[in-house]
C-alpha cells in the first residue's frame, strides 16, 4: 500500500499512483493525479474529439506522482467546449 497525490489531497492506495499529463500541441494543458489500480503507462495517445495528447506514468512509492498540477479554469473549459462545438458542425 502506498500514498498517492490526488487532485485535492493525498489518498491511501492499494494500486499504483498515476500522473496523466495533457498537451495541446507542445503546450502543457493540464495534469491529473490519482490512485489507479489498473495503471497502464502510455507514451502518447491522442484524443479524437479535441486532438489533445496524453501521457500517463505509473509508480509504486509514496507520493511519487507529485508533479505540478494545474486546474482548468472556467474560461479555458468553456473555450475548449466551444472549439469542440465548432468542430462538430
Amino acid at each position: 500500500m502506498s500514498f498517492c497525490w490526488t487532485s485535492s489531497s493525498t489518498q491511501d492506495c492499494n494500486g499504483n499512483c498515476s500522473l496523466t499529463k495533457t498537451f495541446l500541441g507542445q503546450t502543457s494543458f493540464f495534469s491529473t493525479q490519482k490512485c489507479d489500480s489498473n495503471c497502464v503507462p502510455t507514451n502518447a495517445s491522442t484524443d479524437n474529439v479535441f486532438s489533445l495528447q496524453y501521457t500517463k506514468t505509473c509508480c509504486l512509492t509514496d507520493l511519487c506522482n507529485g508533479g505540478n498540477s494545474a486546474k482548468v479554469s472556467l474560461s479555458l473549459g468553456l473555450g475548449v467546449f466551444l472549439m469542440w462545438l465548432l468542430k462538430a458542425m
